[in-house]
């Protein structure tokens, strides 16, 4: 014979406090929510923050990276016609940021520029030399071999 199960049916004062307990569950379940959005939107502010710096920091490298450059250029160029000198090299006259152009549209930009009657040297100073960076310089070049030359103060050569 099947086995029955017997058991007391609910009162209205166990439904009662199982209400209760829900609703307090409910009511700690609610501040947990509230206290995790707080949290979310400290984290949102810090990343937000966080993002601002990388941003910033990425600029003062770019900035300092630039000037670094600048820096570099002001050392070798100045003392470039003297060490091609001591190396049999004679350039009688060297500009700093010769540009290339053909009818004043402009094409290349180089650091220095040695030459002597028949000689010229064009110096463009990289930090990164890529070699898609370098098949741009080259192919300036090629569109420079029989292009006129402005300096920066557009005299020509």
């Amino acid at each position: 014979m099947p086995e029955t199960q017997t058991t007391n049916p609910p009162t209205f004062e166990s439904v009662w406090a199982i209400l209760k307990e829900v609703a307090e569950n409910q009511k700690e379940t609610d501040r947990i929510i509230k206290e995790v959005g707080k949290k979310q939107e400290e984290t949102d502010r810090q990343l937000k923050e966080t993002d601002r710096i990388v941003k910033e920091t990425s600029k003062q490298i770019g900035k300092f990276s630039n000037r670094f450059g600048e820096i570099v250029e002001y050392m070798v160029a100045p003392n470039l016609q003297e060490k091609f000198w001591e190396m049999g090299l004679k350039f009688h006259q060297a500009n700093l940021s010769a540009v290339f152009s053909d009818d004043k549209k402009f094409l290349f930009e180089v650091d220095v520029f040695l030459q002597n009657g028949d000689k010229a040297m064009l110096v463009k100073q990289k930090r990164n030399s890529r070699p898609k960076m370098l098949r741009i310089i080259l192919n300036a070049l090629k569109k420079c071999e029989s292009t006129p030359i402005y300096t920066a103060t557009n005299a020509h050569f």
